[in-house]
């Protein structure tokens, strides 16, 4: 009498998984959540497009270390408000069945919290490449 899959118990059924070390569980759930976050929203690429155009204009300008770290940081503290903004979405839908006006109130707030991210890190590149450009025609 031979088993088959479907007679075994459900969770011989299951993909064996394979024990990793702590740090690269992270990584890899780290890369997953990255990736469910650019598939689920196409703000991310608008981001993704004006941080490419920054960083081409820095690479054209020759910017100074320091103004480099700037730059990529105030790249990924944008895309890292998205992704929070991501998280409060998810949560507010699952409050949504305690009532609509606490949901709201969360999707508010993270819009909120990406709009100055994003201001304010527009803002510091603006600056950053500002005064390189006039720094040219000096």
């Amino acid at each position: 009498m031979s088993v088959t899959l479907r007679d075994a118990p459900p969770c011989s059924r299951l993909r064996p998984t394979r024990r990793r070390a702590a740090w690269r569980q992270w990584l890899v759930e780290a890369e997953r959540g990255i990736t469910a976050g650019f598939r689920s929203d196409s703000v991310f690429f608008v981001h993704l497009f004006a941080g490419s155009l920054a960083l081409a204009a820095a690479a054209m300008l020759g910017l100074s270390a320091t103004q480099w770290s700037i730059l990529l940081l105030a790249l990924a503290v944008t895309i890292a408000a998205e992704l929070f903004h991501q998280v409060l979405k998810q949560l507010g839908e699952v409050i949504a069945t305690a009532g609509p006006k606490p949901a709201s109130a969360i999707r508010r707030l993270g819009a909120a919290a990406v709009a100055v991210a994003s201001l304010g890190s527009a803002a510091s590149v603006a600056v950053i490449l500002g005064s390189r450009i006039l720094s040219l025609f000096e």
